[in-house]
């Protein structure tokens, strides 16, 4: 170029890829004379454009499942090719308080809940770089999770029209929603449904037949470390089970069903029905009679059928996301429209009259399928109506949604009722809770401590006392085994079988049972017998005496005869009668006295005065031989213990009021003179043992007839409660006697009374126990 001309020229360029040129495509340059616009090459001339960088104007909807594990993918950038930098961010209810997620910078995204949680919604901001500028928003995902799980607390409802008609249903948890499509294909990998139906994968799932919803349960529960539900061919596991069937399928048709694993399951028909009419919400505890009557779940909550339930006349003929209507009284969705749910139990007539935990007939063709869906009218969507379909088929509305067994515990039993004796049927107790589902067995033990052994082929709450299985003086218990959706093992308290002694020198002895008492009128004053025992039925007659002692003391001017019981016995001669008893039967001797050999001792060497060796005899107590009562095991027998007829006497295991008793055996319409020998009947004469009325145990002349020598030394009770008390260790007011005799005044028959122990006298006697 020459200085100081002016040259014209048109320049044609090629804009680099991104950028825009401003200004036009033919410009004129003026270069002045002496200059060079360019000092390394004047012939050339820099022409420079401005430029500006392209916004970035659009992203579109993420692609992925927002559930945990999953990997969510950026939409297409507009302008194509654009280069951008990505943020992936989270906000509670995906409008405001938008957070970038830390580490989230690429196209893709997998959800990590620690980071989105369920409930929460994610977006992807994309902002332009390079060449290229500004920022773009996808449109919020809400995170989706597995199901919610509602809980349905356990009671009873009326499921019919007829109020027999009644269903228990042990408590559960259950999805807020129906499965949806999302849920479905996490799980499963695949979504069945048919999306000319479906507004999108927040609906629930449909063209799943059965066999896809317990395949889906198992799979559910081993993804969350559950213990899965159903079996087939032996495994628990989904992918040996092969493919899902299309087609009817035996194999899959005897799916077991684990009630007590904690993994998914579908409901039984009564668990659907029982959540579908809110359980006992509005009356909680009582048996719900009216819930099987609504015609839709929620009914009852304000509004119509549209707003709880989509149905034909406004589902527009697709299903819509799970939950967008009103949820039932616990808080469910869904429960009546949107999708039908399948159920576990075969379709079959219901049973009649009250069930526990029903779940349905043995086999079937179909199974049921509850709720209605977006296809039918409002009429399919009440709480009691039925559809069914075969376990194989896929409908555009077949859906399901899935509960959970609740675990509870059996916390105890209570205890056993009836009386424990040959041919007598014992139950056991309530349970806590007291719709327990358990199994029992009874078990028997020596001394109701320890070595507990099952009784073979005993495994009802009812036992019918067999002496081959468990022999009088022994003692049984029930336990209780959680089954299904209840766990733990509880026991009852034992108790000894009632076994009648059968001796060949005095007869029969009758069973005591264990057991606790009042003995005075202070109600803290408790007497505790831990072990049963036998005691004789009658008091020892002159002829038994005579038989061991070879000796009868007796008056016979103030006796009716050698059936009378023998007098003139004072208590040396009670005790050591009860060690040659011992001894002549083959039994361990109770007592021990310094310097005495009962095997040889007669009757003319018992004192019949103070003897000191004597009046420190030793007892003992684990010995199987004859002994005298301690006081607490006769005050205890003569008030009938636990068999006390008196009303009220019993409450709650203790005899409450058999101390005040007037005399043994009275109840509200007997009176003394059916039961005892007194001063009032007696014309001052002992009588033959067993002429008047028994006791509630069968023992005879607990009152009057002659007194009755004890143990335990004459001293006061002690307070509070006491356990298989023996009475002081020492005393000086001699021993006790009970229960009067035909000398006295009726009035005092409850009363205690003390004795030397070298005394005797016309009017004292006594009876004997042994274990």
């Amino acid at each position: 170029f020459a200085a100081g001309t002016v040259y014209t020229a048109t320049v044609t360029l090629t804009p680099k890829a991104g950028f825009t040129l401003t200004g036009v495509a033919e410009n004129f340059f003026t270069v002045a004379g002496g200059t060079s616009t360019n000092a390394a090459n004047s012939g050339l001339v820099s022409i420079v454009f401005a430029a500006t960088a392209e916004p970035v104007t659009a992203i579109g909807a993420i692609t992925g499942i927002p559930m945990s594990g999953q990997t969510l993918t950026a939409g297409e950038i507009t302008p194509v090719g654009a280069t951008v930098d990505y943020r992936w961010q989270v906000s509670n209810d995906g409008v405001n308080a938008w957070l970038d997620i830390s580490g989230a910078v690429t196209a893709s995204y997998e959800v990590d809940p620690a980071k989105s949680a369920a409930g929460q919604y994610v977006r992807l901001v994309a902002t332009g770089n390079g060449s290229y500028c500004g920022e773009v928003f996808s449109a919020a995902e809400k995170i989706l999770g597995m199901p919610t799980m509602v809980s349905v607390t356990a009671g009873t409802f009326q499921r019919d029209a007829t109020a027999a008609n009644t269903s228990f249903v042990s408590a559960f948890s259950m999805s807020a929603h129906e499965i949806t499509r999302a849920q479905f294909n996490v799980i499963m990998g695949t979504d069945p449904s048919n999306t000319s139906y479906s507004n999108g994968v927040s609906d629930p799932v449909q063209m799943a037949n059965w066999y896809h919803a317990i395949a889906f349960c198992n799979k559910l529960s081993i993804a969350e470390g559950l213990t899965p539900v159903y079996t087939i061919s032996g495994s628990t596991d989904p992918s040996v089970w092969g493919a899902v069937p299309t087609s009817d399928n035996p194999t899959w048709n005897a799916a077991t069903c684990n009630w007590a694993a904690d993994g998914y399951r579908l409901p039984t028909e009564m668990e659907w029905m029982w959540a579908a009419m809110g359980a006992d919400t509005g009356n909680p505890g009582a048996t719900n009679t009216t819930g099987y009557n609504k015609a839709y779940a929620g009914e009852g909550m304000g509004g119509a059928v549209g707003d709880y339930a989509w149905y034909f006349d406004n589902a527009s003929s697709k299903t819509h996301p799970a939950g967008t209507k009103q949820a039932n009284e616990l808080g469910i969705s869904d429960m009546s429209g949107n999708a039908w749910e399948f159920c576990w139990d075969w379709y079959n007539i219901y049973p009649e009259n009250s069930n526990s935990d029903y779940r349905g007939a043995g086999t079937g063709s179909d199974r049921v399928m509850r709720g209605g869906s977006w296809a039918f009218a409002a009429d399919k969507a009440t709480v009691a109506f039925r559809n069914r379909s075969s376990p194989n088929y896929q409908g555009n509305g077949f859906g399901f949604r899935v509960v959970r067994s609740v675990i509870v515990p059996v916390t105890e039993i209570g205890g056993i009722t009836g009386l424990p004796k040959s041919g007598q049927t014992l139950t056991a107790g309530a349970l806590t809770p007291s719709y327990a589902a358990v199994t029992y067995q009874w078990q028997v033990s020596d001394d109701g401590s320890a070595g507990w052994a099952d009784i073979a082929g005993v495994t009802t709450n009812t036992y019918v006392v067999d002496l081959a299985k468990t022999a009088s003086g022994k003692y049984v218990r029930v336990a209780a085994a959680g089954k299904d959706s209840y766990s733990g093992t509880v026991y009852s308290s034992a108790k000894q079988i009632w076994g009648d002694y059968s001796s060949a020198t005095i007869g029969t002895l009758k069973y005591v049972p264990a057991g606790s008492f009042q003995r005075d009128s202070d109600e803290a004053n408790i007497s505790i017998i831990t072990k049963g025992f036998r005691m004789s039925q009658h008091e020892i007659t002159r002829t038994q005496f005579s038989a061991i002692m070879g000796s009868d003391p007796s008056v016979t001017e103030t006796s009716n005869g050698v059936t009378d019981p023998v007098q003139f016995t004072n208590w040396y001669c009670a005790i050591a009668f009860c060690n040659k008893l011992s001894i002549a039967e083959g039994l361990t001797p109770v007592y021990e006295v310094n310097s005495v050999d009962f095997s040889t001792l007669t009757y003319a060497a018992i004192p019949t005065t103070t003897n000191t060796d004597w009046d420190a005899a030793t007892c003992n107590w684990s010995a199987n031989g004859y002994r005298l009562p301690t006081e607490m095991e006769w005050m205890w027998a003569a008030m009938g213990a636990d068999q006390d007829s008196q009303p009220g006497a019993v409450s709650g295991g203790v005899n409450l009021t058999g101390y005040a008793k007037p005399f043994a055996g009275s109840n509200s319409s007997n009176t003394v003179g059916d039961y005892a020998w007194s001063s009032d009947n007696s014309s001052f004469k002992t009588h033959p043992v067993g002429t008047k009325l028994a006791n509630e145990l069968g023992l005879y002349d607990m009152s009057g007839n002659v007194f009755e020598w004890c143990w335990d030394f004459f001293e006061n009770y002690p307070s509070n409660t006491v356990y298989d008390y023996h009475g002081a260790l020492t005393g000086s007011s001699g021993r006790v006697c009970r229960g009067g005799s035909g000398g006295s005044n009726p009035s005092y028959f409850p009363s205690r009374y003390s004795a030397g122990m070298a005394s005797a006298s016309n009017w004292k006697g006594f009876r004997v126990v042994r274990p």
